[in-house]
């Protein structure tokens, strides 16, 4: 086969699959890294005019590094509208495609205006990269502002048709609806007005979009209040055409995507403009000092790419100003990117082990295509096929035989499989649910024809309504409505025996009397029948099984299982758990929101929630410290390094693509990604101790080495008091009215302290005197009275007209909870009601409580209905009443809310 063939054969392939071919052999590798290949693509995707000069100023050696390095910088296609002197603004990278967005610079830097109304035009570039067409609908744009607002695009939502306008300023109006401006690099004329553009791979187009921004008068104000752009996209699968493709029929989420493109900070904006005056600013072109991070090669690319080796090469993080080059130096180096591996997996499905023994850790991914992978270096090593799609990865060790090698655990479904050298060795299953014995007894009656379907379907939901958890056998029952079907499934199951497995939800292992890292250690494993197992060492049989109120999603083991273990335990419903030696323990963390990551830091844990909180506990529930993110928490990872002396931290993965490393409190560095986190792992792989695994939501693969030389408590130091306590404060002069009272305080000094003391304790004696009153009269929520304190809690829920109590159900209902909080029972109390009867209807307004014993919650459940015609509210309230005395013992006082109209 000629080098012409096999090139032309070659420029079919996309530069993924080219990446993929060079990974096949030595021949496919030297044949898909041809100059001739790759020069084509570069020229394709960026219509570089003089590519070989670039390749010259870059100081790469081929095309293929070339390719890589503008691809790594996102750089923007040359053409009309995308010169290299254009400044980005804002850029993202997602769903196959790449975003800019720019702005329609004035020569005063203002914004402009129509009809009285400002407006500024900003030009958004999309560029496909690839195969599949690629499609932007202009009527779907979105701008979000700061504080969460969404911003106004003329031609786009409410505005596109505005109330009484005349006809020039209406005609003015809608030629500003958004259109694309060029294509490849040349003008469309007239411009395209479709509301969809159709690109094909590495092709862009230049969109024009003009937003309303009302109270700005430079286009520094619009941008420094605007966060982000939103570009809806849709991919139409593995059609070649989109005017005959019918996938986008069908809105799943693959077909259609969203571009989020974030705005650069506000200090990056402010350094490119300068203020000349309060009517007049310039744009400074020359600041390249953040171009990688925020800009597009501002200046010659000849300039930049001399300035970025420089800057590689002495690994140093392009600062934004001089005074914080010191904080800008990055810990991390850069050792491997693959962007085509593929990955689909979480951190719990991810490990850093040493599979073999020798030494030398990789790292294994269970992924969601149903492989277990190993990676070595920057190598695929092994692959082995998983049996259902994972759960869960752990490792443990079962013997103290050398070398050391651990036996990998991966969880799918009710099923753990167990390999060692990398080889299929066990399969352990989890122990199955414990059905309810009625419904056990049902589903025999309905094998031996002794009930009607019927009839059985009555008692189950008569079990369910008790709160009886039913098999899924059961629940698929209850779910049919047509008589026939009902018969065929009863028919279908009838002779099976009612056995429900339980799927595994989290991993991991636990020391079983040593505290080396490579003793013998156990499995635990956690269920969504809400179980938790530890197996033994062989993984063969169960040592331990606890339950545990809610369904585990994370969980850690602490200590020595034979000597004193703590498992922590975060569940769905927002609550954290704690087994001591194999009992629950009754203290519980409740958390503001559901957790989302769970990591161990020696005698604390630190939870990462939905509400975008870190917060750190003690082992022993104690609230330690808690910190809130900028954005929402993908991935949380312990950080633990030994090497001068112990180091330890969490490593935070935002959904931003931001990889924050804190050591407790304090920020230490951050490390940017191109996309979102899916999974994140700490540890050693290979021979280096200090390396972070990163896998992104696109599938690509990076792994960052910690510098050997990198001083993090050095780093920390920038966290100290703000450089702002060193600018001297602009006292005002003293006046004369200042010395007198100044004067005046000194010569008094003790006749003034004594009255405040006397004014204060006056204070505190009519307040202590009004609480004992209030708890005297019963008015309060807590009373003492009885000689025991009794608490009063009132809750009212629905919306009329009628409120109605239904407990465990989602129904209308209020609800009265007393609970004695002393150590003495109260007896004969009664609970009355005092209501407007015009406005109401209770059906009870008198309950008696014939006992209460202390730290015991006693519910209570009184109807009412709204029977006011216009829906008005009142207060109720309600006393609880001893036989003793006619004070009641504690009131309180319910605000009844507004009563929707009967439908």
């Amino acid at each position: 086969m000629t080098d012409d063939l096999v090139h032309y054969v070659a420029g079919f392939l996309s530069p993924p699959d080219l990446m993929a071919a060079i990974q096949v052999s030595s021949w496919w590798s030297t044949v898909c890294s041809s100059d001739v290949i790759w020069r084509r693509l570069c020229v394709s995707r960026w219509l570089l005019p003089r590519p070989e000069r670039l390749k010259r100023s870059t100081g790469t050696t081929s095309f293929l590094e070339l390719y890589q390095f503008l691809d790594h910088a996102r750089y923007l296609p040359r053409g009309k509208f995308t010169t290299k002197h254009q400044i980005v603004w804002a850029r993202g990278r997602d769903e196959g495609a790449d975003v800019w967005m720019t702005v329609a610079h004035s020569s005063n830097c203002q914004v402009l205006s129509t009809a009285g109304t400002p407006y500024i035009q900003l030009r958004v570039v999309v560029q496909n990269l690839r195969p599949q067409p690629l499609m932007v609908d202009l009527q779907e744009l979105e701008v979000r502002m700061k504080g969460g607002n969404e911003g106004t695009i003329f031609g786009v939502g409410p505005i596109a048709n505005q109330p009484r306008v005349e006809a020039a300023d209406a005609a003015r109006i809608k030629q500003l609806a958004p259109v694309v401006l060029a294509v490849n690099g040349v003008d469309v004329y007239p411009s395209l007005t479709s509301q969809l553009i159709e690109l094909k791979m590495f092709d862009f187009a230049v969109l024009v979009v003009n937003v309303v921004c009302n109270g700005c008068e430079f286009e520094p104000d619009f941008l420094e209040s605007c966060s982000a752009l939103w570009l809806p996209i849709r991919r139409m699968g593995r059609c070649t055409s989109l005017s005959t493709c019918r996938c986008g029929l069908i809105p799943d989420s693959y077909h259609r995507g969203i571009i989020r493109v974030p705005v650069v900070d506000e200090s990056v904006i402010w350094r490119h403009y300068d203020l000349v005056s309060n009517r007049f600013m310039v744009l400074n072109t020359r600041s390249i000092e953040d171009v990688d991070q925020f800009s597009n090669l501002l200046g010659s690319p000849v300039s930049h790419f001399s300035k970025r080796k420089q800057d590689i090469e002495k690994d140093v993080v392009p600062a934004a100003d001089a005074s914080s080059k010191k904080i800008a130096k990055s810990p991390w180096l850069s050792a491997y990117h693959n962007s085509v591996a593929g990955i689909k997996a979480g951190s719990s499905c991810m490990q850093l082990v040493d599979v073999y023994g020798d030494g030398d850790a990789k790292l294994v991914v269970a992924d969601g295509d149903q492989r277990l992978k190993m990676y070595k270096g920057s190598a695929l090593h092994g692959e082995q096929a998983i049996l259902g799609v994972p759960s869960a990865l752990s490792y443990f060790y079962s013997d103290n035989n050398r070398p050391r090698i651990p036996a990998i655990a991966v969880a799918s479904g009710p099923y753990i499989f167990i390999y060692r050298n990398f080889r299929p060795h066990y399969k352990f299953t989890v122990p199955s649910i414990e059905m309810d014995a009625q419904e056990t007894k049902l589903w025999e009656a309905l094998a031996k024809c002794t009930i009607e379907v019927p009839d059985a379907l009555a008692q189950l939901l008569t079990m369910r309504g008790l709160g009886i958890r039913l098999s899924e056998r059961s629940r698929g029952l209850l779910a049919i409505d047509n008589i026939e079907e009902q018969a065929e499934y009863v028919s279908r199951f009838m002779d099976d025996p009612l056995i429900e497995r339980s799927c595994v939800t989290c991993m991991t292992s636990i020391n079983k009397n040593m505290d080396d890292k490579d003793a013998v250690s156990c499995l635990v494993v956690a269920t969504e029948g809400c179980m938790v197992y530890v197996l033994d060492p062989q993984g063969t049989s169960l040592i331990q099984q606890i339950k545990v109120p809610g369904v585990p999603v994370e969980i850690v083991a602490v200590g020595l299982l034979e000597v004193e273990c703590r498992l922590v335990i975060t569940t769905r419903n927002g609550s954290v758990y704690m087994i001591k030696n194999g009992e629950l323990l009754k203290s519980v963390i409740e958390l503001e929101s559901p957790a989302c990551g769970l990591v161990q830091l020696e005698k604390s844990i630190v939870i990462a929630s939905m509400s975008r909180k870190l917060t750190s506990y003690h082992l022993k529930g104690k609230k330690n410290w808690s910190l809130t993110m900028s954005d929402d928490i993908v991935a949380l990872e312990a950080f633990s390094l030994r090497r001068t002396k112990d180091t330890r931290g969490v490593l935070v993965a935002l959904r931003n693509g931001e990889v924050t490393l804190y050591n407790e409190k304090v920020k230490v560095c951050t490390l940017s990604t191109e996309t979102v986190l899916t999974g994140m792992r700490f540890g050693q792989y290979g021979r280096e101790e200090a390396s972070l695994v990163l896998v992104q939501k696109s599938g690509a693969l990076s792994l960052k080495i910690l510098k050997r030389t990198a001083s993090l408590e050095a780093i920390s130091e920038a966290a100290g008091p703000p450089p702002e306590q060193d600018i001297p404060l602009n006292i005002p002069k003293k006046t004369t009215l200042y010395v007198e009272q100044t004067q005046r305080e000194r010569d008094h000094a003790t006749e003034m302290h004594r009255h405040f003391q006397r004014d204060l304790c006056k204070l505190r004696l009519t307040t202590a005197r009004a609480y004992v009153k209030i708890i005297k009269d019963g008015q309060g929520p807590v009373s003492y009275s009885t000689g025991a304190a009794i608490r009063l809690n009132a809750q009212v829920q629905g919306i009329g007209p009628f409120f109605r109590i239904k407990l465990n159900v989602q129904v209308p209902v209020q609800i009265i909870l007393a609970e004695n909080a002393g150590t003495k029972a109260v007896t004969d109390i009664t609970v009355a009601f005092h209501y407007d009867h015009e406005l109401y209807r209770v059906q009870q307004s008198l309950l008696l409580i014939p006992l209460v014993i202390p730290n015991v919650q006693y519910q209570y459940a009184v109807d009412v209905e709204s029977i006011s015609e216009l829906g008005a509210a009142d207060n109720v309230s309600i006393f609880v009443c001893g036989k003793e005395s006619c004070v009641p013992l504690v009131s309180a006082v319910v605000s009844m809310p507004l009563s929707e109209p009967e439908m």
